[in-house]
């Protein structure tokens, strides 16, 4: 596995794509994702929720991007949480 000062290039990939929030490419509808809602941004508590529809038409919000979670809460991606299988694909291509 190949290293940089210390943190695997699987770490590194992995916080890259769950910082990612921001860019509208990255989400899509069935996700699971983190969200601050609107009445929560002053402490950032995160909800999760699989995303229902995305509601920012812009590629790219510097807060995140806003979307309708399948409860009907809407708020901004802040995390992008992956299924076990990516970690898996992902963690076989860091060792390559």
């Amino acid at each position: 596995m190949v290293r940089y000062q210390g943190i695997s290039s699987y770490n590194l990939i992995l916080n890259h794509i769950m910082n990612e929030g921001n860019n509208r490419v990255n989400i899509k509808v069935g996700l699971n994702v983190g969200v601050v809602l609107k009445h929560d941004q002053r402490s950032g508590k995160i909800t999760r929720g699989i995303v229902k529809r995305i509601l920012t038409n812009s590629s790219h919000h510097p807060h995140g991007i806003k979307v309708e979670l399948e409860n009907g809460q809407i708020g901004r991606v802040k995390e992008i949480h992956l299924s076990p299988d990516f970690h898996y694909k992902l963690l076989a291509k860091s060792l390559l």
